[in-house]
């Protein structure tokens, strides 16, 4: 008789644990994933926000200054381990803002921000 309460006992168990780990799963996958190039650690995010305009990039720095939500801002995303994003927090997509920051004719320099590829927020000198 024992031997049968033990066998009862330890399906309720696995049941139990198979269970939680399915609600586990479902729960953690439930919102956006944000992963590096790595892939090795995704995580989950409030929210992904991706844009081309100051004024938006703006709104959305408020919007999560007031919910106290943490930011991420992500480029390439060539970092990594996956350290700059925040769980539960705003990952701010910086690939489609590309704009001339500031063009000097005099001294030849046009300072651009192009995060599709890490090298080409630069300085660029020009000949002519």
């Amino acid at each position: 008789m024992k031997t049968i309460m033990k066998r009862y006992l330890m399906l309720f168990v696995y049941v139990a644990l198979l269970f939680l780990s399915v609600h586990y799963f479902i729960e953690q996958s439930a919102g956006p994933i944000a992963e590096d190039r790595s892939r090795l650690l995704p995580v989950k995010m409030k929210a992904i926000k991706a844009t081309d305009s100051t004024s938006e990039i703006q709104q959305v720095v408020l919007d999560a200054n007031s919910e106290g939500d943490p930011i991420a801002i992500a480029g390439m995303q060539h970092s990594q381990g996956g350290h700059t994003e925040y769980p539960d927090g705003i990952l701010l997509d910086m690939k489609p803002y590309n704009k001339i920051l500031a063009f000097d004719a005099q001294e030849k320099t046009i300072i651009i921000s192009l995060p599709r590829e890490r090298h080409n927020s630069q300085t660029i000198y020009t000949n002519e």
